[in-house]
């Protein structure tokens, strides 16, 4: 199988990790994932460049904003929060730190496979020819 595209998985839970490390490996992704928090994810992202971040929010809790910044200066890579609930005046704080895409952790696959894609095609195609 073709790789897609590289996802840094960082989530806290081992359950939810191996299950998301599966959806994306299924749909032809290369997956690192770790169980750790934001400093955790600056460090692998300061040794390579994903091409996503996927981050639960439990795992933001240790250098978001660190990381955020680290990303948008060095390694512009799109971030998918999955949010511990599905209020959205939850998400507002991440998306203003510059967090891409602010979902459920409970979200069906197919749609975060969707959000990643699209993202992705963002990334890879810039934004500019979008808007």
């Amino acid at each position: 199988m073709r790789v897609v595209g590289s996802v840094l998985l960082i989530e806290p839970d081992q359950s939810l990790r191996r299950e998301l490390r599966d959806v994306f490996e299924r749909s032809g992704y290369s997956v690192t994932a770790v169980k750790g928090n934001a400093a955790d994810a600056l460090s692998q992202v300061m040794r390579w460049c994903p091409d996503l971040i996927v981050m639960g929010e439990r795992a933001a809790n240790g250098g978001c904003r660190e990381l955020m910044g680290y990303l948008w200066c060095e390694c512009p890579v799109p971030v998918i929060m999955l949010g511990e609930s599905g209020d959205t005046s939850d998400a507002i704080p991440y998306l203003e730190m510059g967090v891409d895409a602010y979902v459920c952790r409970s979200v069906n696959s197919r749609e975060l496979l969707a959000r990643a894609r699209n993202l992705l095609r963002l990334a890879w195609n810039g934004y500019e020819e979008v808007y």
